[in-house]
């Protein structure tokens, strides 16, 4: 049974990762729009629950929002997932991300992962370096630095799952994508299977595409196994329902609240964007 909970508890950190991967390429905003011009609001935040069976097993969180670092505007994405009072008398798991992305290019530019799943912490950074075509990874558990080619449109996974939102899959899609995530380049492939309604407490029945997900790489994930995704078929494309397989059963993620900015359109005039609290001189260092 403690492996069985430790599985579920992986689960919380795949959450990003699977519902990244409807997408293939970067993408730039058209000539005379600014980089406020996103397919999403910015400010918004996406909370998901989990559950194995009847039990609820932990939660996670979504966040973007602006910075300016070093004089230049860049969007943030925050996640978290965390395990709940049960989970956490058996394998504790506090997962925190943020990542930095051009919000021209919607490419990447800084990852830090900062992880504890039972026993096991992480720590960790991702540099990408676009125009070197170079992704520098670094493990601070384990003291190690990686550096690998990557392409000039090379997503990571946090991009990725945003970047998704600016397009739509139909049934009969498919899609093969690599992302860079942590030390290598991994392959995924994506087919959108069929359309369905979810219903979600407080929201109703949502229309939802359901996408197939699979990843050809025994290193990246401890257990190959394929997820089904359902996202929304409207503009703002969310995440709202996936099932992810593990020995034990299924484990059930479901979208629980979306938490919108004041305004989505005179929000970003009205909140110029904040300057970070801390310094990380990551510009510095790529």
């Amino acid at each position: 049974m403690h492996h069985g909970m430790k599985r579920i508890a992986s689960m919380l950190q795949r959450l990003v990762l699977i519902a990244t991967v409807t997408a293939v390429s970067s993408t730039r905003l058209q000539a005379g729009e600014s980089e406020d011009a996103l397919w999403f609001p910015v400010g918004e935040t996406l909370t998901y629950h989990m559950h194995w069976g009847l039990l609820p097993v932990g939660y996670s969180i979504l966040f973007t929002e602006w910075a300016v670092v070093e004089g230049r505007k860049l969007l943030v994405v925050r996640f978290t997932a965390h395990s709940n009072r049960f989970m956490d008398t058996i394998y504790p798991v506090n997962d925190e991300l943020v990542c930095y992305i051009d919000p021209v290019t919607f490419l990447p530019i800084y990852l830090a992962k900062k992880t504890r799943e039972g026993p096991t912490r992480g720590d960790d950074e991702l540099f990408f370096d676009h125009q070197n075509k170079v992704a520098r990874w670094v493990d601070h558990i384990k003291n190690r630095t990686v550096e690998y080619p990557i392409q000039a449109d090379t997503h990571g996974l946090v991009s990725f799952l945003y970047w998704m939102r600016s397009q739509a899959l139909t049934p009969g899609d498919e899609r093969d994508s690599e992302l860079a995530i942590d030390d290598q380049l991994q392959h995924f492939r994506i087919k959108a299977i069929k359309q369905q309604n979810i219903r979600l407490d407080g929201f109703g029945t949502i229309p939802s595409v359901l996408l197939k997900v699979s990843v050809d790489s025994n290193e990246f994930f401890v257990r190959k196994i394929p997820g089904y995704v359902w996202v929304s078929t409207d503009q703002r494309r969310i995440v709202t329902q996936m099932y992810i397989k593990a020995p034990i059963g299924r484990i059930k993620v479901l979208l629980h609240s979306i938490q919108e900015p004041e305004d989505e359109g005179p929000f970003l005039a009205a909140h110029p964007p904040p300057v970070l609290p801390h310094n990380l001189n990551l510009l510095k260092r790529l």
